[in-house]
């Protein structure tokens, strides 16, 4: 026996009548405005943390003990 509420498929019936709403195109640019901001905060963000791991790992590397083979 079935449980939930899963459909399968969408008769093509219903499909063609199918309303699908979205946002004027004004707010449509807004909204890939902010998501290609947070992109490029996200990329700096990652940038600025490998920066400062390589000055860490630049500032420690004196007072670690390497062994050689």
């Amino acid at each position: 026996m079935f449980t939930g509420s899963v459909i399968q498929n969408i008769p093509l019936a219903k499909f063609k009548t199918l309303e699908i709403v979205l946002p004027d195109l004004t707010e449509q640019d807004a909204i890939a405005e902010a998501i290609a901001a947070q992109d490029v905060y996200r990329v700096q963000t990652h940038r600025v943390t490998e920066l400062m791991s390589e000055r860490i790992e630049a500032a420690l590397r004196p007072f670690v003990i390497s062994r050689k083979s």
